[in-house]
């Protein structure tokens, strides 16, 4: 997840909304900022869940959201609908324009 950083750099790989700095795994699994995040990601998840029973106490024992993800990933009957997921969110996250702050904090 993230092999285009080193050529676009740490800074430009981030999504950013309500100044805040997200990383993908966070925009996934955790973010709660837009609601249509929220929806694919409950989507996915309630299919995922059905698929197998355990995913959610894996998930909820991975150490990070990175070995979260890889669990998902690691899992062939899920790939499908988690490629249609991942693409709906960073699609949404290509469309939201964003938000940069001022270094004071109080925007320009």
């Amino acid at each position: 997840m993230g092999s285009y950083r080193a050529a676009m750099g740490e800074t430009i790989s981030r999504l950013q909304w309500f100044a805040t700095s997200e990383d993908e795994q966070h925009v996934l699994l955790y973010c709660m900022g837009n609601d249509a995040i929220v929806h694919h990601r409950n989507v996915f998840l309630s299919s995922a869940f059905s698929a197998l029973p355990a995913l959610p106490q894996i998930m909820n024992n991975a150490s990070s959201g990175t070995a979260a993800l890889r669990h998902i990933i690691s899992r062939t009957k899920l790939l499908p609908s988690f490629a249609r997921f991942v693409y709906e969110v960073f699609t949404i996250c290509e469309s939201t324009p964003f938000l940069f702050l001022h270094p004071s904090g109080f925007g320009t």
